[in-house]
């Protein structure tokens, strides 16, 4: 049986740990609701459970495929 732990997302591509170890999650949204452009979205999800904050969203990231959060 699996449990979601984050939900919400519509197109997470990659994940990684900060190392604080809280997890960062790539994700693309629709920017309409019937058709892409998907707009590259990063959220942050803190350890203690607590909200997802938006970490960067749209710019520069043009078809991402890869998260890697640097220290």
């Amino acid at each position: 049986m699996l449990t979601p732990v984050i939900s919400g997302l519509q197109r997470a591509l990659d994940v990684d740990f900060a190392s604080d170890q809280s997890l960062f999650i790539l994700d693309q949204l629709l920017s309409l609701p019937c058709c892409p452009p998907w707009v590259p979205v990063v959220y942050s999800a803190p350890q203690d459970g607590s909200m997802l904050g938006i970490v960067s969203q749209g710019g520069g990231m043009f078809a991402p495929s890869r998260l890697v959060v640097l220290p």
